[in-house]
């Protein structure tokens, strides 16, 4: 008989951080949260092992609202943010889970139980056995004669697991599996915020529901109970009903929603994508339970990579070594870690203080930005080479931040040894991390990447270091205020649209939406999406939203939710103790070298909107400071300008004539002056598709024109630019006959697109060759302004520090009497960073808070 195994990621994630993991801190090499992930999978795999499944589904919540909470706006409601360290492992389980090729579900609307509910009706209805894998006793109303419940427990400070069969359920709980969600509705749920009725516990709850079979039946029978009990009961009824249907797990979605097919769902085998994605978070040990062999493991006495003598102190060490050779240095919790070519010392911080300040050393690191925050507040005295920054310059479109093991096996024909023992591998580690020094050096010099090597990346490490660590201040009370607003005025717009729909339903579906707009209130349906449901994506909405009211609340509605959702409760999740957020930036994981924000992501935070500009009023200078935003104006034009040697363009920057104008002119045959602002706003358009490539089809969407309207527009841009015409086309040419394209800097961006045998992708890849070289360029131009910024700052002694980077933008914070000279001098730093055939002009404001001083 075929057996499925469904597991509720999320209840599991959560055991494994808070039940188990929690009591040990275990990270990657490179920092990276790792003790629930371990600990997840170990219990995957014994109960795979146990119970020998043939099909695997993992089920995950998403972020969304879903149909309960359109019955009940406060469902949970009282739970806790997830904790970053949590955050960062829900990431990686799944990514994990994907390498593996599991079958993992997650769909909007819906919450892990109730795809567990689906899958688990559609595998009896197969004929199959299943086993549900989860925390929550919820799923116990699913239990049948073929489906089961492992339910994980501590017991005696071990963990083991309890298994509920039909049988065992009724013995402990003394009713059918079915009622439990009768029970459920009486005794409420804290944790998801479920009300029940007050003064009704599990015993009394369990009680009721084996005397009177349901709850229907419990309120016809209501005379039949006590009077203590009856009052409870009669004053909850309302309650109880609503948390019925709170938790009762949905077993009948549409399986054409399903985003995975039952069939497809069969046990995985690990392979090559699952090793190299365990190696790289240091979780070495589970190679062998997923029967994977991986590279052999080392100990002290059979290691394949010379590690050298390892010395007892730091003199000895220092007597040894090379000073013409760069020192590896790494830091393992208190310890310092340093290497050379005659071997190795470990030491405290104290011991390592003095060598920072000593410009003698040359030294070699992997990570200098995550190295910095280990060192804190130290820094080296001179700028170290990075092989983690280098190795992401010389193969920047690689879909992940370079790992140490995998960038030795790239330049190493035998695997980096490895041992279970911390001070062994890392041994080991910064002996690979010696070894890189030379093939990596090389690369950068044929590559001609040393000046983006030493110019602009080495230096903007510690610049970044420096302002996660400062972090921006969030006005917390002015940031709740605008949640509440936002979340009234979304209840407001769902009372609108339930109205004018005439019932209730799930806004957050698709299908839902699809059903009341195209069937019940008969709109005139356009493109159909891939489940056969007619679509309800924004482009359809604008076509109906002229002629029918309720699609400009829908749309309303949307925005406001993932602005709530996304950037409200994603900010107040991401408040440290200071009352500040500290982003996290990643400095060489876009293939353009564009600097992207985690944790939150402010590269995101919305402007086209009054209610998204209004979130950057939340962020705010501290008492007697202001901010002062610096924004490049038309930047990416500029550098088109230049690279493209266009006269005309140049010409219209250097007479400081209004260049959207000057193209609407051109476009409508009319002079500059006579422009009016919704001509403007299409030669704007023009102007930046041109700029990333966009045909005419693309075009005529972002106009909402005719494809012939927006072809003749981009004929006439390029009569006007016909330099910029030219230039875009060397472009692609050098793409196809060197593999790849170069910023200004030298940066390289590789076109792997231009080979592939599908033309749409050899499309992207052209689009990708045009605009690479450009948004490349304005990339590096943004970090050597910031270098220049904060040494400018630090030199002038002035009160004032670079607290964010924001695509173009540069936010410092002043105190309010350096204010006027640091604003020059942020000015003058941005403007000068980059010398080209047109003046760079950045525009400089200030104010208390990021949003008025953006104004």
């Amino acid at each position: 008989m075929n057996t499925l195994m469904l597991i509720d990621g999320n209840s599991l994630m959560n055991r494994a951080h808070f039940g188990l993991s929690g009591r040990v801190r275990l990270t990657s090499p490179e920092g990276v949260p790792t003790a629930a992930i371990m600990t997840f999978l170990n219990m995957v795999l014994q109960y795979m092992r146990q119970y020998e499944p043939t099909h695997l589904i993992v089920a995950f919540d998403r972020p969304e609202p879903t149909f309960r909470h359109l019955k009940y706006a406060d469902y949970k409601g009282k739970r806790a943010p997830m904790p970053d360290d949590l955050v960062i492992q829900m990431h990686w389980i799944k990514r994990i889970l994907d390498d593996w090729g599991t079958a993992r579900a997650e769909l909007a609307g819906y919450e892990a139980d109730d795809l567990i509910g689906t899958y688990a009706r559609l595998a009896e209805d197969a004929g199959m056995r299943v086993f549900i894998v989860t925390g929550d006793k919820d799923c116990f109303q699913l239990i049948s004669d073929r489906t089961h419940v492992i339910l994980p427990v501590t017991s005696g400070g071990q963990s083991t697991q309890e298994f509920y069969d039909q049988a065992r359920f009724s013995e402990r709980y003394g009713i059918a599996p079915e009622q439990f969600v009768d029970v459920k509705a009486l005794m409420g749920d804290p944790s998801d915020n479920i009300p029940g009725v007050r003064g009704i516990g599990e015993k009394s709850a369990l009680r009721l529901i084996a005397a009177h079979g349901t709850i229907g039946n419990l309120y016809r029978d209501l005379d039949a109970v006590a009077k203590a009990q009856r009052e409870k009961l009669r004053a909850g009824e309302e309650d109880a009903m609503a948390s019925r249907h709170l938790a009762a797990i949905e077993c009948r979605i549409d399986p054409e929603l399903l985003p995975v097919r039952l069939e497809d769902a069969v046990m995985p085998e690990p392979g090559d994508a699952l090793q190299t994605t365990l190696l790289s978070l240091g979780l070495r040990q589970l190679l062998q339970r997923f029967g994977l062999t991986g590279p052999k493991t080392a100990g002290s006495d059979n290691l394949t990579l010379n590690t050298g003598t390892a010395f007892d102190n730091l003199s000895a060490f220092l007597a040894e070594i090379d000073r013409s050779q760069p020192v590896a240095v790494m830091a393992q919790n208190d310890k310092i870690l340093l290497a050379g070519h005659a071997g190795y010392v470990w030491i405290n911080r104290d011991a390592f203080a003095p060598l920072t300040e000593d410009s003698s050393f040359a030294w070699i690191v992997w990570d200098y930005k995550q190295l910095l925050h280990a060192l804190d507040p130290l820094e080296l005295a001179v700028l170290p080479f990075d092989a983690f920054i280098a190795q992401a310059l010389i193969e920047p479109s690689s879909s992940q931040a370079p790992v140490l093991a995998h960038t030795y096996g790239r330049y190493f024909d035998s695997p980096l040894p490895e041992s279970e023992e911390p001070e062994v591998q890392a041994v080991v580690d910064i002996a690979a991390l010696s070894a890189l020094h030379a093939p990596l050096s090389l690369r950068l010099k044929q590559d001609d990447l040393e000046s983006v090597f030493w110019q602009i990346e080495m230096p903007l490490a510690p610049v970044l270091k420096r302002m996660e660590h400062r972090g921006i201040r969030v006005d917390d009370v002015r940031l709740r205020s605008l949640a509440a607003a936002m979340e009234d005025d979304i209840a407001r717009l769902e009372k609108n649209i339930f109205d004018l729909a005439g019932h209730a339903f799930n806004l957050n579906s698709p299908k839902q939406l699809s059903e009341v707009l195209f069937q019940e209130l008969k709109l005139p349906p356009g493109k159909k999406n891939r489940s056969g449901q007619y679509s309800t994506a924004q482009a359809e909405l604008d076509r109906l939203e002229p002629d029918y009211p309720i699609i400009g609340q829908i749309k309303e509605h949307r925005l406001l939710s993932k602005l709530n959702q996304t950037f409200l409760q994603g900010l107040l999740r991401e408040i440290g103790p200071d009352g500040r957020v500290h982003t996290t930036y990643t400095q060489v994981e876009t293939a353009t070298g564009r600097l992207s924000s985690v944790h939150p992501n402010l590269q995101n935070v919305p402007i086209r909107s009054e209610r998204g500009r209004a979130i950057r009023d939340v962020f705010v200078a501290d008492d007697g400071y202001v901010l002062l935003d610096a924004d490049y104006s038309q930047i990416e034009l500029r550098i088109l300008a230049h690279l493209a040697d266009d006269a005309k363009l140049k010409a219209a920057f250097s007479a400081h004539e209004d260049v959207h104008a000057v193209t609407a002119s051109e476009l409508f045959l009319i002079p500059p002056d006579k422009v009016t602002t919704a001509e403007r706003a299409i030669a704007k358009t023009v102007n930046f598709s041109i700029v990333y490539g966009v045909g005419d089809f693309g075009l005529a969407q972002s106009l909402q024109s005719s494809v012939a309207e927006a072809r003749a527009y981009i004929d006439a841009y390029n009569r006007l630019y016909k330099d910029v015409r030219a230039y875009l086309d060397r472009q692609i040419k050098l793409a196809y006959e060197r593999g790849y394209v170069t910023t200004l800097t030298g940066r390289r961006r590789y076109m792997h697109e231009l080979k592939s045998s599908n033309r749409n992708i050899r499309q992207f890849g052209e689009r990708a060759a045009m605009n690479a070289p450009v948004q490349g360029t304005a990339a590096d131009l943004i970090k050597l302004a910031m270098v220049r910024v904060e040494n400018r700052l630090h030199a002038l002694g002035l009160d004032a520090r670079l607290l964010l980077q924001v695509h173009d933008e540069l936010i410092v914070e002043a105190s309010a009497k350096d204010a006027p000279e640091a604003a020059k001098a942020l000015r003058e730093s941005m403007e000068g960073a980059m010398q080209l055939s047109v003046e760079l002009e950045a525009d400089v404001s200030t104010g208390t808070s990021w949003g008025e001083a953006k104004s």
